[in-house]
């Protein structure tokens, strides 16, 4: 990968020098590389997150679990992009669950409804 974390990101933004380079955070890939929460890196990088892809992992492996079956804390990363008042595209990233697509998708919006603060 050019980007495998948000400090490559970083880098790649001050070399570029482009006036609206955004990022685009992957929530599960966070932990595998960074040493902050993934709600934590919302809260972060709020100016700069254009879409935010949704999938959960464990033990700081990027596997793409479905929303719930690793190791995330889903309300706050549900509240920090609440409190970042995002407004860009979150997409749930569960390539694994192709073959089930629907269900998946099912799942992972009672998921994240279930995740979202009062």
């Amino acid at each position: 990968m050019l980007v495998n974390s948000l400090g490559d990101w970083e880098r790649l933004r001050d070399a570029v020098s482009l006036p609206d380079f955004g990022l685009a955070l992957d929530v599960g890939h966070v932990p595998c590389t960074e040493s902050i929460s993934a709600g934590d890196a919302i809260r972060r990088y709020a100016g700069s997150i254009r879409t935010a892809h949704l999938d959960d992992s464990r033990n700081g492996v990027h596997e793409h679990l479905q929303i719930g079956d690793g190791s995330l804390d889903w309300p706050d990363i549900m509240r920090a992009l609440r409190e970042i008042h995002f407004t860009g595209i979150a997409s749930v990233e569960l390539s694994r669950h192709s073959h089930a697509a629907p269900e998946a998708a099912r799942l992972a919006i009672e998921r994240l409804n279930a995740a979202l603060p009062n």
